[in-house]
């Protein structure tokens, strides 16, 4: 989540961390709709579908993220934070 606040300026944080939290929804999917993908196509495909796409997404961040452009520290509910 810091990554994802750091990059968003403090008007965008709250609809950039929101979009962030919607990877939620997609641990959900995976819950739910695993088993049925499993029953239609395999367990070990699944497994190993879902191996591949880890691998490629990993191999893509690792290619193109980069720090954020500020060291500034997010804005925080701290009413002592200034």
């Amino acid at each position: 989540m810091d990554y994802v606040s750091r990059w968003s300026g403090p008007r965008s944080q709250g609809a950039s961390l929101g979009i962030y939290g919607l990877g939620n929804a997609g641990q959900s999917a995976a819950v739910f709709l695993g088993p049925v993908v499993a029953a239609s196509i395999g367990r070990d495909s699944v497994f190993r579908f879902a191996a591949v796409l880890l691998v490629v997404w990993g191999v893509v961040l690792a290619i193109t993220a980069r720090n954020a452009p500020s060291t500034k520290k997010p804005a925080g509910l701290d009413p002592c934070s200034g």
